[in-house]
């Protein structure tokens, strides 16, 4: 896999480390040019709350790597989801779009430092946000999460986004891994209202319209209120090509010559491989008043969000295409109708001295689900084609107590004291289908039919419903405390200190974790800083417990892309042990930084941060296990053994190991209007360093079964790109508003059963382009373009003939839909 490219790598991310330098070298040489103005501002410079508890600092000042992400600059981006703008303005975070992969597809996902979006702890104004019900058991990267869905938060609600990169599960608990994600609302007065309509360029479709808007008051002398709505309609996006002409559509004749229609019929027929249309409206609001000495606050958000997932066609010349019902080709259609909220109270005041925050937040994430223009071809031409194929439901609920002062000490200097208890109820709830949706009828095929005699497989097909065996309600109780130091003898040195503890009642059990960190200032223009510590993520309740019978492309060399029904084993089930499952155990890394801050010139600032992850018992799905030994022990649990089966497991350890560089100038030209450049850089490789050993079960069933096969290890590795360099320049001037960006995607591989199925994608430039006109002060207009060049990845050799798939990669940093262009009017008030 990625071994046999290492030079090509080094070379590439040399190239790349080449382009920054360049351009970090022509700012300081232009730098001391310019004069700062009292009134320039520079975003690295704007005071956070992520990362340090107690006195107010600004991300440059921090001892942490922090980004901040303008609720503005979000905004004239124009893009209909956060991972997007993510994945342009914070070097180390990956999202991929992706095609296919069951109920995963309706959400988006994306992780900090080449780790799973499950390692990333999403806060709403520094509270926990709910996951979602949906888990990722498609084959391919990120595979077995079930992360936040940042696509359920407004982005019309945004005043920032603060992403701090680096472990801090010590002072915010389990999943801060890799960081930690905060979305502050917007709290002020004023509001804005917007419409954006945009389309691909080829094919014309991928069609969108986004409307959002806001709008913020106060009530009272003392209480502010501000609302919040956005609503989105995405059209498909279809890259799929034509089904090749050694393909049968049809069956055979009675008299055994082809069917006429073979000759004539258009073989472009499939549409479901690219992006599946959705649509969504969320509300939401943030309130505040002042109750004597006590500050009350509320906030929450809900959505509404339906998904269509498109499969390949079911053709006529497949047993499971009944005549009777589909004489010519149908799509099934998987839908997922999403209901989404979270609410959070609380109080906050001040108790001689000490600052205390008191809250509750709940969150629920609902997804019934329906399979439309299908059918179960066991229950013959009878069967219905519409099924309720059943429901995922996943519920938090969490109760705070935050305390913190600051003490001046009798040596000099301060010492902020801050400790903690919470409180966390999870429930993850998997309700059955319709009986149709998974029943196994007896019907046959009969004689003078393609297929005759033989029987059909049972439930709905492509999307078959949840079985009352897989059904169930599981819930656990979380526990936790801690304790936080930050002292600060001098202006120019900083040392903070953290540790925690969570306790779980299930098989989780209890984990203590730790950090240290420390900033000192050596000058006025440079400051070092660095961390250590250790962390933890539990095992989810969806991991622990998740069943279900879904329909995945073959990462199998004889049937490659191919559909298979896999059934999805829970661990503690009789069917999992014998296959070798054992309880899940937690996730646990030591991770470390070391980095500097600077600016050497007015308005021009620099961050440089490494980094390593040490992740040991890393949770993924493990092989998908076939064969008659696999056959014999689904069908002495009551499994249909025609079915494959998986289950999760601890896989393997992993050690993520990268760099982090920004640098952000801004410049006051006079007449000439203001300009921002930034530049940024993130290299990122990651390494398993130890794989988990064939459990004895499974070794006892033959020497070709695997627990972790090499597709697995090979999405932890290979599929991110281990480079990204992105180059941006904001030019206001007048009423006008110009913003281009350049991002390099490294290379990135998809790993196939055996080498000769690896495929490997050279780097990319995508370049991103706006402009917007100011009409009046409060009336705007902009065009823009994402991947102006329409650059698509370069096409697979192995494509699925059969169903006129998979020519380009499933999993990219960029997907395959090529450029999309758009419009927006905005009013500001």
């Amino acid at each position: 896999m990625r071994e046999v490219n290492q030079a090509r790598t080094a070379r590439n991310s040399m190239m790349s480390a080449s382009s920054v330098l360049a351009l970090l070298a022509s700012i300081s040489a232009a730098a001391p040019a310019v004069a700062q103005s009292p009134a320039d501002v520079t975003e690295v410079s704007d005071i956070i709350v992520t990362g340090v508890r107690g006195k107010p600092r600004s991300a440059l000042d921090s001892p942490t790597p922090v980004d901040v992400l303008s609720g503005k600059d979000l905004a004239d981006a124009g893009h209909a989801n956060l991972y997007q703008d993510m994945q342009l303005q914070v070097p180390s975070f990956n999202y991929t779009t992706k095609a296919g992969g069951g109920t995963s597809s309706a959400i988006l996902s994306g992780g900090l430092r080449g780790l799973n979006p499950d390692h990333t702890l999403v806060l709403v104004n520094g509270m926990r946000f709910h996951h979602t019900s949906l888990i990722n058991v498609g084959q391919g990267l990120y595979n077995g999460t079930a992360p936040v869905d940042l696509g359920m938060i407004p982005t019309s609600s945004i005043n920032r986004i603060e992403v701090l990169r680096e472990g801090a599960a010590a002072q915010y608990g389990s999943d801060a891994i890799s960081g930690v994600i905060n979305v502050i609302l917007k709290d002020t007065p004023g509001g804005s209202l917007s419409a954006q309509y945009g389309q691909n360029m080829d094919r014309s479709d991928g069609e969108q319209l986004l409307i959002r808007g806001d709008y913020g008051f106060k009530y009272s002398d003392t209480g502010s209120l501000n609302l919040f709505f956005s609503a989105t309609d995405q059209n498909a996006s279809d890259r799929s090509y034509p089904i090749a002409s050694t393909v049968q559509l049809y069956p055979r004749l009675a008299n055994g010559q082809l069917d006429p229609r073979e000759a004539t019929v258009n073989r472009q027929i499939s549409k479901g491989f690219g992006l599946f249309p959705t649509k969504q409206w969320q509300v939401g609001f943030n309130a505040s008043d002042q109750v004597g000495d006590v500050e009350l606050f509320a906030f929450g958000t809900f959505s509404k969000r339906t998904t269509d997932i498109i499969f390949p066609p079911i053709i006529p010349n497949q047993k499971e295409a009944l005549p009777e019902i589909y004489p010519n080709f149908t799509y099934v259609i998987q839908r997922i109708r999403e209901t989404d909220g979270q609410l959070a109270i609380g109080a906050r005041g001040t108790i001689s001295d000490w600052d205390w925050s008191l809250s509750s937040t709940a969150g629920e994430n609902h997804a019934p689900q329906d399979t439309l223009d299908s059918l179960n071809p066991s229950l013959g031409p009878t069967s219905p084609t519409e099924f309720y194929i059943g429901s995922l439901t996943s519920q938090e609920w969490v109760n705070s107590l935050d305390v913190t002062r600051k003490l001046d000490m009798s040596s000099g200097g301060s010492l902020q004291v801050s400790f903690g208890l919470q409180h966390r109820f999870e429930r993850f709830k998997i309700a059955a289908g319709d009986l149709a949706s998974y029943q196994l009828g007896t019907y046959v095929r009969p004689a003078g039919q393609a297929f005759a005699g033989q029987f059909l497989p049972a439930g709905a097909f492509f999307a078959p419903g949840l079985r009352p065996a897989d059904a169930g309600s599981w819930n656990r109780n979380v526990l936790a405390g801690y304790v936080e130091l930050g002292y600060e003898p001098t202006e120019r040195l900083f040392i903070g200190a953290a540790g925690r503890v969570e306790r779980y009642d299930d098989t989780s059990g209890t984990s203590v974790v730790g950090k240290v960190d420390g900033r000192y200032k050596a000058t006025d223009w440079l400051s070092l800083r660095g961390s250590f510590g250790n962390g933890f993520r539990a095992p989810s309740l969806a991991q622990q417990h998740y069943s279900k019978a879904s329909t995945t492309p073959s990462n199998a060399a004889a049937n490659l892309g191919q559909p298979i029904t896999n059934q999805i084993l829970p661990v503690g089930t009789p069917a999992a042990i014998a296959l070798g499952a054992s309880p899940l155990k937690p996730e646990k890394s030591i991770d470390a930084s070391l980095g500097f801050t600077m600016n050497p010139a007015p308005n021009f600032n620099v961050t440089v941060d490494g980094y390593i992850v040490k992740l040991s018992d890393r949770i993924a799905l493990g092989s998908i296990l076939q064969g008659a030994a696999v056959a014999n022990i689904l069908r002495a649990n009551g499994i249909d053994p025609n079915l494959t089966g998986q289950y999760f497991t601890n896989a393997v350890d992993t050690r993520t190991s990268g760099v982090d560089v920004i640098a952000t100038y801004r410049a006051d030209l006079g007449n000439a209007g203001d300009l921002r450049l930034t530049a940024a850089f993130n290299y990122n490789h990651t390494k398993i360093t130890d794989i988990a050993p064939n459990p004895a079960a499974l070794n006892a069933l033959g020497a070709t079964y695997v627990q972790v096969d090499r597709v697995t290890q090979g999405y932890l590795t290979d599929a991110i790109p281990e480079t990204k360099v992105a180059l941006g320049a904001n030019w206001t001037v007048d009423k006008f508003t110009f913003n281009l960006q350049g991002v390099r995607y490294g290379s990135f591989e998809t790993p196939g059963a055996n080498a000769t199925l690896d495929r490997f994608f050279k780097a990319k430039w995508i370049t991103n382009a706006m402009v917007k006109y100011n009409i009046t002060k409060q009336v705007s207009f902009a065009v823009g373009a994402d991947n102006l060049f329409n650059v698509y990845p370069p096409a697979n050799n192995i494509p699925l003939a059969q169903y006129g798939y998979n020519q380009y990669p499933r999993f990219g940093p960029y997907g395959f839909t090529g450029g999309f262009y758009y419009g927006r009017i905005q009013i500001d008030f």
